[in-house]
């Protein structure tokens, strides 16, 4: 059987959780007999893979006449059978392959790799009134209005409508899921969880006073909001010991440089986009303050290393991998003095921040990569059983 994953960036160690989902898959699936190929739209500068890999031709235009040929010549000449979309959450970067394989009659199955509501909370006027349940249905039926007037590539119903099965990481997604694509036939959703890929390390009896977010610097992570919380930890708590880092790289990163400066925050470095096991691996502390996320693939890494997370509640699948006060603490969006609060009682609990690493060890263990990869094999036997009854 012959498998293809389209992504947004061609896959290498260094990048995000996307990529780090679809190489698990593609060695999993692999292992397992099948065929497995990879197509991406964009190149990571300076980064080089040692996997097989197939870029699309125009880089500036996904969804061109030129990209779209491409795709159909690679799966008539490959004989792909199923296609599996990671952009599915951007039905801008997805409408070229929803369309060759529509065309072709390939079974697609896209995965949902963020909140569905991932457009929603990236407007400036819904993020105001986003965590009142009252103004979240409004906006759910407003989104929708919305969509049914300019639908087509810019609306996710296109691929919704144009795909054999949708992925949600999480159950929690579901309702947001069915509150925008009003009218739809939710039979083909499908909730696969992100898989905990990395094997628990030999770890350091004697870890540092380090916290450490592991990202991209882009607007959706919010690291100014980090800063802040750390500027208030520098200010109100003095000459704790501790340090963080921010690995990662993207267009925020000069800006969030010179805001560090210009905060005068003695204890912050910015590392780049390296390997974050090496950091894992001296730290005590993960912190994210992100806007939104799907299914963060850094909450498992950080806590297979035994590192307590702290994030902003701000997403739904939070709850799935963080059990508040036992293996992390979730924090009301976005209460900076509390998280600062939060941040600090850990920094001052040896013995708590040591029951909570043990939890997050015992927890990882619910993420199983077998049991995942398993439920993906299943659903690519499936997709292709009922391939005469959708497309």
């Amino acid at each position: 059987m012959r498998v293809l994953f389209f992504s947004t960036y061609e896959i290498v160690k260094q990048s995000g959780g996307v990529e780090s989902v679809t190489r698990f898959l593609y060695e999993y699936l692999n292992s397992n007999g099948y065929s497995v190929y990879l197509m991406y739209w964009q190149n990571h500068k300076g980064l080089k893979s040692e996997l097989c890999q197939v870029g699309l031709p125009d880089k500036c235009n996904m969804n061109s006449l030129c990209n779209i040929d491409f795709i159909k010549s690679y799966l008539i000449k490959n004989e792909i059978d199923v296609v599996i979309n990671q952009t599915a959450v951007n039905s801008r970067t997805s409408a070229g392959c929803t369309i060759a394989c529509n065309e072709l009659k390939i079974p697609l199955v896209s995965v949902l790799h963020n909140t569905p509501d991932l457009f929603l909370r990236e407007n400036k006027f819904f993020k105001i009134f986003f965590y009142t349940s009252f103004t979240r249905l409004l906006i759910y039926r407003m989104w929708y209005y919305f969509q049914s007037v300019f639908r087509g590539f810019k609306g996710g119903k296109f691929i919704f409508d144009n795909s054999s099965c949708v992925v949600l990481l999480s159950k929690k997604y579901f309702n947001d899921y069915c509150y925008i694509n009003t009218n739809s036939n939710f039979d083909k959703i499908e909730v696969i969880n992100n898989p905990a890929i990395l094997q628990i390390p030999v770890l350091p009896s004697d870890k540092e006073n380090v916290v450490v977010f592991v990202g991209r610097l882009e607007p959706q992570k919010s690291v100014d909001k980090l800063l802040d919380i750390w500027y208030i930890i520098e200010s109100k708590y003095k000459d704790l010991g501790w340090k963080l880092y921010i690995l990662g790289d993207g267009s925020c990163r000069r800006y969030l440089e010179n805001l560090s400066k210009n905060m005068r925050l003695r204890n912050v470095r910015f590392v780049g986009m390296v390997d974050p096991n090496e950091y894992y691996k001296r730290a005590k502390i993960f912190c994210m303050t992100s806007i939104y996320e799907g299914f963060p693939m850094t909450l498992l890494e950080c806590q297979s290393f035994g590192v307590v997370p702290l994030l902003y509640n701000s997403f739904s699948a939070a709850v799935d991998i963080i059990d508040d006060g036992i293996n992390g603490y979730l924090i009301s969006p976005y209460k900076k003095k509390e998280y600062a609060k939060k941040l600090h009682q850990l920094m001052n609990d040896p013995v708590q921040l040591q029951q909570m690493k043990n939890r997050c060890m015992e927890k990882i263990h619910s993420f199983d990569p077998e049991y995942i990869g398993g439920k993906w094999i299943n659903l690519i036997n499936d997709t292709l059983n009922c391939k005469g009854n959708k497309i």
